[in-house]
């Protein structure tokens, strides 16, 4: 809400920030050619391209996402009496109140006979009571727990909703264009990078369809616009087996098969458990966190481990390799050019995970960037990005366009063995009512 701050007030403080700005760039631009002269990995050209991607994100940012107000109240509405109903039959279920705090929930599961000693702790000796710890305990209060703080997370969520919104029914979020290590998006007032998707993922049976899926209140500019959305598909392991060159499991993918359905059956192993070391592998996880996300034991995470690697040899070597590069030489450079330092080198194991997703990053702005100029002289636009997902309102007298935006983005990527292909669906409704394929 800057428009309410005094000129006298906003000015001096714009100045600045442009002041300091271009003494920045100039210092950041000395220190890249220097870099540039000592490695040619690092390319001017990811420079260029953040430059440019400045311009896109201004033009979403002005332009803004319409909400539909209406369904935002009615989901207010709807979370704060699952809230508060959540709340009462905690109460009920152990004579306290609901208190979100170690110490509170400890006395009130322990007061009803929940042995909570097996729990994880903090740093500080602290009981953990987080989702999926309140998820394996089989009590009502538990159950109640989770609901009330599912439903407090989405009030919170359509509260800044709610603030944001201006008088034309637009939410102009701030894109951050290196919001994370890795060089990923993020984006704040509000966080739209958190809008949970509507999909039940296939391996959880215990997912509940949402009553008020958030992406419904994101609607088109107006009846005259579809919303389009264009996500890559499995984007990082693609990107990683493209990278290890692992032949046999891309051959598998080229025929048909899903990233994780292909693991699996080149390991030995269930889909799910597949899934989870694709994931947990990349990740850096080591064999006491992959027994906890399977509900295994260590010894038999180790088993699975070396299972993994054993069958995925190509891959073992790459990540062998990417940490070895990263604490030998204290920075990895993306497949486009762009440099991440490891001034600890203590923390070279996540190499990996950053090179995957910063490549992935470089990806998305690239796309963002060229999809934005193919959009510049017609009356479509780009408006949002959440993760490896864009999403465009294209008008209906340019539906002609979708085509060109997929294969523009299906070409990002230099691949040498596995291409990243993009999946579009649509929706003439919301983000969330959305159907696969092109508009018509």
């Amino acid at each position: 809400h800057f428009d309410r701050v005094p000129r006298e007030l906003i000015e001096p403080y714009a100045r600045q920030d442009g002041y300091l700005t271009y003494k920045l760039g100039q210092c950041l631009r000395d220190r890249l050619v220097l870099q540039i002269a000592d490695d040619p990995k690092i390319k001017p050209t990811v420079a260029l391209n953040e430059r440019e991607l400045t311009k896109t994100c201004w033009g979403m940012e002005q332009r803004g996402v319409r909400l539909d107000m209406n369904f935002v109240r009615e989901a207010i509405s709807y979370e704060q009496a699952r809230f508060e109903q959540a709340v009462k039959d905690f109460a009920s279920e152990t004579g306290k109140d609901y208190v979100v705090s170690s110490k509170a929930f400890t006395e009130a599961f322990e007061g009803v006979g929940v042995d909570v000693g097996s729990l994880k702790k903090t740093d500080k000796g602290n009981t953990q009571f987080d989702h999926k710890a309140l998820g394996g305990i089989d009590h009502g209060a538990a159950r109640a727990a989770l609901v009330a703080k599912d439903a407090k997370s989405r009030l919170n969520f359509l509260a800044g909703f709610a603030y944001h919104v201006d008088g034309q029914g637009l939410i102009h979020t701030s894109f951050r264009q290196y919001g994370t290590k890795t060089g990923r998006f993020s984006s704040a007032e509000p966080n739209l990078q958190n809008l949970s998707r509507p999909d039940v993922d296939d391996d959880d049976e215990t997912a509940l369809l949402e009553e008020f899926p958030i992406r419904r209140a994101i609607v088109p500019y107006s009846p005259d616009y579809c919303l389009v959305m264009a996500d890559f598909a499995q984007q990082e392991f693609r990107m990683m087996l493209d990278y290890a060159g692992q032949l046999d499991l891309i051959e598998e993918i080229k025929a048909g098969k899903d990233v994780h359905s292909a693991t699996a059956q080149l390991v030995g192993v269930e889909r799910y458990k597949a899934k989870t070391l694709n994931f947990a592998l990349l990740y850096g996880a080591g064999p006491a966190r992959v027994a906890e996300m399977l509900g295994i034991t260590e010894e038999e995470a180790r088993e699975l481990i070396r299972k993994f690697y054993s069958a995925l040899p190509r891959v073992d070597a790459l990540i062998k390799a990417i940490r070895a590069t990263a604490k030998h030489r204290g920075y990895i450079v993306t497949w486009a050019g762009r440099k991440i330092d490891y001034p600890d080198r203590g923390k070279a194991y996540a190499a990996p995970n950053h090179l995957i997703q910063g490549g992935a990053g470089d990806v998305m702005r690239i796309a963002m960037n060229r999809c934005d100029g193919l959009l510049a002289e017609t009356k479509s636009s780009l408006c949002l990005t959440i993760h490896d997902e864009l999403v465009f309102n294209i008008h209906k007298d340019e539906l002609d366009l979708v085509p060109e935006i997929q294969r523009i983005m299906e070409n990002v990527y230099p691949y040498k063995h596995l291409p990243l292909p993009v999946d579009v669906s649509h929706s003439w409704k919301s983000l969330a009512d959305k159907a696969k394929g092109y508009p018509s």
